[in-house]
């Protein structure tokens, strides 16, 4: 049974099939509850105004754009609640569209369980996974350099960098847990939310856009002190 202090989920997906896994998925956690779905973007409106959701969590394909058009207005409904967009596409035309809509984050619809879990608690906390997003996007353009404000690993705190620096050095969740005098359990639940927040699926590729970044901050400033 969910805890009366378990954050809130609203699925909008137009497959029926995708929302009973979510929502089966989500079911298992005590401390997330699905309060409603729909199938249906101007359905959903309605719903979110009644349940009051802490977030909305869209599934959306390449044909259904216009559903990031009525993000705005399913927001309005109730304020607080923040919006994760999960696609199977990552077209920039799309992620740009869940920018404007005010969607916090986006999403491939394959991630974990305990991807989908996190990211749900990151938006819910304020996290904005989408911008990371874009600035991963970025780092990987190797004739690009991120602006300040679109640095990946800002939406990460010190200690998520210090152990995001000990995977880059190859090290695993045991041997960081003893480096930073901490729990392996406390380690794994860092490298969840870290992946969360970065938009990526795993510790690899996390550790592949820490090196891109300091490659390409290298190169930009051979001063810089990373």
């Amino acid at each position: 049974m969910p805890s009366s202090r378990a954050r809130r989920v609203f699925l909008l997906d137009s497959h029926d099939i995708f929302r009973l896994g979510v929502r089966s998925a989500l079911s298992e956690r005590a401390e997330l509850t699905v309060v409603g779905e729909s199938s249906d973007p101007d359905e959903s409106i309605e719903l979110v105004a009644r349940t009051r959701p802490h977030v909305v969590v869209i599934g959306i394909r390449e044909h259904e754009a216009p559903v990031l058009e009525k993000l705005p207005s399913i927001q309005a409904q109730y304020p607080p609640t923040e919006m994760l967009v999960l696609s199977r596409t990552d077209e920039e035309q799309l992620v740009d569209a869940a920018l404007r809509g005010g969607a916090k984050g986006y999403l491939p619809k394959d991630i974990a369980v305990s991807q989908l879990v996190s990211a749900v608690h990151s938006v819910a906390s304020g996290h904005n996974l989408l911008a990371s997003r874009r600035a991963m996007r970025l780092a990987s353009r190797r004739s690009d350099t991120p602006a300040p404000e679109e640095d990946p690993l800002a939406v990460l705190t010190p200690q998520e960098r210090k152990i995001l620096n000990l995977i880059g050095e190859g090290l695993t969740n045991r041997q960081i847990a003893e480096r930073l005098y901490l729990v392996e359990k406390t380690v794994r639940n860092h490298v969840t939310r870290m992946l969360a927040k970065l938009g990526v699926e795993r510790r690899t590729q996390a550790a592949l856009l820490s090196a891109r970044l300091h490659h390409t901050r290298s190169v930009a400033d051979p001063s810089h002190p990373e």
